[in-house]
C-alpha cells in the first residue's frame, strides 16, 4: 500500500512530525526514545509507527528527565475514513510548567527508609523552657533533628510562621550571630567548622549529601532539577531561607543556613552549614561549610558536646 501523507505537523523546537495516512500513525520527535501512549497505554517509543483503527485517540509523548520531572507533548486526534477529522495539541511541556511525577518520598516511606538505614532518633528536653526536641544520630554525631526555638532573655531574633497556620509546627526562629551562641541547651553547642565537615563527609560530600539532609517538602523546583530532598539522614532541613538586616526573608524555599560557632578571619562573617537544592548562588545543589554575613539572621541546629 502506497503511503500518502495526510498531515505533517511540526511544533516549535524540539519538533514533532505527526503523520497520519489511512490507518497509519507515525510520530517522529527529537525526544528520541520517548514513550508514546495511545489512549493511556504505552505502545512504543519514538520514532513510532503503527497501524490503527478509525476512532478517537489521545496521544502522549513523554521523556523522563529525572525522578520528579518529565517533558513531553499531548495530542488528541480523531481518525475517520483514513482522514484526520480533528486534531488538538498542547504546548510542549518543556515550555510550560514541568510535569511532576509522583516519585517523591512520602512520610510513610521515610519512616521505613530510616528503619532500613538504622537511623537512630531520640528526645531531649531543654530545662530552661521545658521544650522537647527530636535528636538524630548521624555517623558519630548527635544533632538536633529540628530547629532550635529557645528565646534568650537578651538578644535579637525574629519568629516567622511558614508553610502552615499551625504555630506548633510552623513557627521558625531566626537569630543574629551573637544571640545564636546562647540558644543551645547545656551539653549542646553550635557546630564548629570541623564538625560541619565531618557531617558533610558522612553524607557523601559536597553536591552529594545535600538531598539526604533536606526535607521531603517545601523546596522550590529550579529548572529541570528535582528539588525536594530525601531526608535519608533524619536531619530534615527545611528551606526557610534567612532574614536580612531588616528582618525580611530571602531565598525562602531555596536554601537554609545554620549558624556555626566560629568567625572567619575578617570578623564580619561566621562559618556555618548551608543546604541548597535549587541552584541558588553557585547554580549547584550543595551542602557546605560556608561563611555568612554576621548581620544576617539564621536558624540554629545544635550538636552534642
Amino acid at each position: 500500500m502506497k503511503k500518502k501523507y495526510l498531515l505533517v505537523l511540526i511544533i516549535g523546537f524540539p519538533f514533532i512530525n505527526l503523520i497520519a495516512q489511512n490507518a497509519y500513525i507515525r510520530i517522529d520527535s527529537d525526544l528520541s526514545g520517548a514513550s508514546v501512549k495511545l489512549n493511556g497505554v504505552v505502545m512504543g517509543v519514538t520514532p513510532f509507527e503503527k497501524m490503527v483503527q478509525a476512532g478517537k485517540y489521545a496521544i502522549s509523548i513523554i521523556k523522563p528527565i529525572n525522578d520528579c520531572l518529565e517533558y513531553g507533548y499531548d495530542f488528541s486526534m480523531t481518525l475517520k475514513n483514513g482522514d484526520i477529522e480533528k486534531l488538538n495539541f498542547s504546548l510542549p511541556r518543556r515550555y510550560t510548567e514541568p510535569y511532576k511525577k509522583q516519585k517523591r518520598i512520602k512520610s510513610k516511606q521515610l519512616v521505613q527508609l530510616h528503619a532500613k538505614n538504622n537511623i537512630v532518633f531520640s528526645q531531649i528536653t531543654d530545662n530552661r523552657d521545658n521544650r522537647s526536641y527530636s535528636i538524630v544520630k548521624i555517623g558519630s554525631q548527635w544533632w538536633f533533628a529540628e530547629n532550635a526555638a529557645f528565646t534568650p532573655a537578651e538578644g535579637r531574633w525574629y519568629s516567622k510562621l511558614l508553610f502552615t497556620d499551625d504555630v506548633e509546627k510552623g513557627l521558625f526562629l531566626y537569630y543574629d550571630a551573637k544571640t545564636a551562641t546562647k540558644v543551645c541547651p547545656n551539653g549542646w553547642h553550635l557546630p564548629t567548622k570541623a564538625e560541619v565537615e565531618i557531617f558533610i563527609n558522612f553524607l557523601g560530600g559536597y553536591y552529594v549529601g545535600e538531598s539526604k539532609a533536606a526535607s521531603i517538602s517545601e523546596w522550590i523546583d529550579y529548572g529541570d532539577r528535582c528539588s525536594d530532598g530525601t531526608n535519608e539522614s533524619g536531619f530534615n532541613a527545611l528551606p526557610i531561607g534567612q532574614l536580612n538586616e531588616v528582618g525580611e526573608i530571602d531565598n525562602l524555599g531555596r536554601m537554609v543556613f545554620f549558624w556555626g560557632s566560629e568567625k572567619t578571619s575578617n570578623g564580619y562573617n561566621t562559618w556555618g552549614l548551608i543546604i541548597q537544592l535549587t541552584g541558588y548562588g553557585s547554580n549547584e545543589n550543595v551542602i557546605a561549610d560556608v561563611s555568612d554575613y554576621y548581620s544576617h539572621f539564621n536558624p540554629v541546629r545544635c550538636i552534642k558536646d
